[in-house]
C-alpha cells in the first residue's frame, strides 16, 4: 500500500514537473518569434545611411556649392569701365567650354554695355547656394540667391536675383584639380539660368538669361 502512494506522489510529481516546464518554454519562445526582424539578416536589408544612396560625397557637394556661389557672385558683378576681356577671365576657369561662348556674347552685348557706360553703373554681387534642385550621375543643379548692390550716377539701388547652375564633376587636365580631389576631378558650371525658368539639370539647354534692365 505504501508502495503504491509512493509511486502515485512520485508520478505526480513528475506530471507537475513537465507542466512547468511547458509553461516556461510557451512564455520564452513568444518573444523570440517577435524580435524576428532583430535579426542580423533583416538589419542587413536596410541602407546604413542616406549618403551611400547619394552619387556625390559631402565633400564633393561642398565644394561643388562653394563653386556655384562663387561663380554667380562673379557673373553678376560688373563695372561698367571694365573690358569685357577682364570679366570673362574671371569666370572662364569656373565654367565648361561648352558655357563660355554663351557667356561671353552675354558680357559683349552693345546695348548692355552702353546703357550701362550711360549710367556710370557698377555692380557688386553678393551670391549663397541656398538649395540643390537635381543630382545626376556627374552633375548637381543648385539654386542660388544672388542681392546685387547697383550704384548709377545719381542713385544707387539692390535688386534681388535666384539662379539655377548645373555643374558637372569632369576630370582636369591642369596639374592643379581646384575645386575638386587629388584624383584629378573639377567641378565646372555647365549651364546657368534664372530659377524661374526651370533648369532642371544636365539636359538643360546652354542659355543665359541677361540681368533684368534697370
Amino acid at each position: 500500500m505504501n508502495n503504491t502512494r509512493l509511486t502515485l506522489a512520485a508520478a505526480g510529481i513528475a506530471l507537475l514537473a513537465l507542466m512547468l516546464i511547458a509553461l516556461h518554454h510557451s512564455r520564452t519562445s513568444a518573444p523570440a518569434a517577435q524580435s524576428a526582424d532583430d535579426s542580423p539578416a533583416a538589419s542587413r536589408s536596410v541602407p546604413p545611411d542616406g549618403e551611400a544612396l547619394l552619387p556625390f560625397t559631402p565633400t564633393q557637394i561642398s565644394q561643388a556649392a562653394a563653386l556655384a556661389a562663387r561663380f554667380t557672385t562673379a557673373y553678376a558683378s560688373h563695372r561698367y569701365g571694365e573690358p569685357p576681356s577682364v570679366y570673362l577671365a574671371r569666370l572662364t576657369p569656373m565654367m565648361s567650354p561648352q558655357l563660355r561662348p554663351v557667356i561671353e556674347r552675354a558680357a559683349t552685348d552693345p546695348v548692355a554695355l552702353t546703357q550701362r557706360r550711360r549710367l556710370q553703373e557698377i555692380t557688386t554681387a553678393q551670391a549663397r547656394t541656398t538649395a540643390i534642385r537635381a543630382l545626376g550621375p556627374t552633375s548637381i543643379t543648385f539654386l542660388v540667391h544672388v542681392t546685387q548692390n547697383v550704384a548709377i550716377a545719381h542713385a544707387n539701388r539692390a535688386d534681388t536675383s535666384h539662379y539655377a547652375l548645373t555643374l558637372n564633376l569632369t576630370h582636369a587636365t591642369d596639374p592643379d584639380p581646384g575645386d575638386g580631389d587629388a584624383d584629378g576631378e573639377k567641378w565646372k558650371v555647365y549651364a546657368l539660368e534664372l530659377a524661374s525658368t526651370g533648369n532642371a539639370g544636365q539636359t538643360a539647354e546652354l542659355t543665359v538669361t541677361p540681368d533684368p534692365a534697370p
